[in-house]
């Protein structure tokens, strides 16, 4: 873009040394067209600096975005992540053989209960759909 200003600059002296008056129209007409030129010129430096930010920025979001599916491509179709990125199952896969399935009296929804938990009546368990005690 320096370029663009340079002949603009270069056009200015050609047309001082064509020794026209600046009073006159031919003067007047050639003096603004020349401030017109570096305008543009300067606005087009801008937008060139602002595409060059644009394009770093693109970059970037598309970085993010490729990491992204690179992590979303190992999850199994169906599987829903909570919060923390896991599917939940974390503590029962942890448990490994500690883990029993009861069923809910209420409602009949199976409810997972680790080795202790619930079976000896010390800690009671709710059934995260109804709510209600199960043993």
């Amino acid at each position: 873009m320096a370029d663009l200003r340079a002949r603009v600059a270069y056009l200015s002296g050609l047309i001082e040394g064509l020794d026209v008056e600046a009073g006159s129209a031919e003067g007047r007409v050639l003096a603004e067209m020349v401030g017109v030129l570096g305008e543009m010129a300067e606005a087009v430096e801008a937008l060139s600096r602002q595409a060059e930010e644009l394009e770093e920025y693109v970059d970037e979001v598309s970085e993010d975005l490729d990491d992204l599916v690179s992590e979303i491509a190992f999850i199994p179709d169906g599987q829903v992540l909570n919060e923390e990125g896991d599917d939940g199952d974390a503590d029962e896969e942890a448990a490994g053989a500690d883990v029993t399935e009861i069923r809910c009296p209420n409602c009949g929804a199976t409810v997972a209960v680790t080795a202790g938990e619930g079976t000896d009546g010390a800690v009671s368990v709710t059934c995260p759909n109804c709510g209600a005690p199960v043993s």
